[in-house]
C-alpha cells in the first residue's frame, strides 16, 4: 500500500485530497504544520509528501533538504498557490518531483503519485 503523508494547513483542502486518495486505496496521513510533520515522518515513513509550501511553522522550501536527508527515496510534490517559475526552479533544485499549482487538480495529483 502507498503510504501518503500531506502537510497542508488549510482544513477544507485536506479533507478534499485526504478523502480522495483513501478512496485510491492510499494510507494517508496528514500533517497542519511542519513539527507535526517530522513526529509523522519517524512513524509513518511514507512513500510520498504532498506539501503546501506557506505553513504556520515555515516554508514548505525550508523543510525539503530535512525531508531529503532523512529519507531519500520519499517523493515530494508540491501542492502550492505560489507558482512562479522561480518557486517552480528552486522546487526542482531541491530535488521535487512534481509542482502541482492550486486550485486543487485531482487528475494532477494523481498522475503525480502514480495512482
Amino acid at each position: 500500500m502507498i503510504r501518503l503523508l500531506l502537510i497542508e494547513d488549510e482544513n477544507d483542502s485536506a479533507q478534499l485530497i485526504l478523502s480522495f486518495f483513501k478512496r485510491k486505496g492510499l494510507d494517508v496521513q496528514r500533517a497542519s504544520k511542519l513539527e507535526e510533520a517530522r513526529e509523522l515522518l519517524e512513524i509513518f515513513s511514507p512513500d510520498f509528501v504532498l506539501l503546501d509550501l506557506n505553513l504556520p511553522d515555515g516554508s514548505g522550501f525550508e523543510f525539503i533538504p530535512y525531508l531529503k536527508d532523512r529519507f531519500p527515496d520519499c517523493e515530494v510534490v508540491i501542492n502550492s498557490a505560489y507558482d512562479t517559475d522561480e518557486e517552480k526552479n528552486k522546487a526542482k533544485s531541491l530535488g521535487v518531483a512534481s509542482f502541482i499549482s492550486k486550485p486543487l487538480n485531482f487528475s494532477r495529483l494523481s498522475d503525480a503519485l502514480g495512482v
